[in-house]
């Protein structure tokens, strides 16, 4: 499989980002976990989840994306308590991750997305 590095990350962490609400999940070490994808851009993504994830911690994330599912390998950069609870009470956590490397074909189908989205969400 081809893979699509991201050797431009700090011009990337700066894309334009786009509000949207998707599942996803992300595996640590252990089982995956759910998220919600919060934003998104063609550098990486903000998520919810229920848990604390370490910085500069290297995570696989998938992202169900309405042209199929995305896989890709990220980079936690910043994760902080958000003010709203999980379904149920838990606590919820917003997760900066920035994509490192993905398949030439999920690289595509997330600069589509992102296009669409940057065309339909105007400031």
């Amino acid at each position: 499989m081809d893979q699509h590095s991201r050797g431009q990350g700090y011009s990337l962490r700066r894309a334009r980002r786009q509000p949207i609400r998707l599942p996803g999940s992300v595996q640590e070490r252990d089982a995956p976990f759910d998220v919600e994808v919060v934003d998104l851009s063609a550098g990486g993504c903000l998520v919810r989840c229920g848990r604390l994830l370490d910085r500069e911690r290297v995570v696989d994330v998938a992202l169900d994306l309405p042209a199929g599912r995305v896989r890709a390998k990220a980079r936690v950069v910043e994760c902080s308590r958000d003010g709203e609870a999980l379904p149920g009470g838990g606590l919820s956590y917003l997760t900066g991750l920035e994509f490192l490397s993905m398949s030439d074909r999920d690289a595509e189908i997330l600069r589509r997305l992102v296009d669409v989205l940057a065309n339909v969400i105007r400031p």
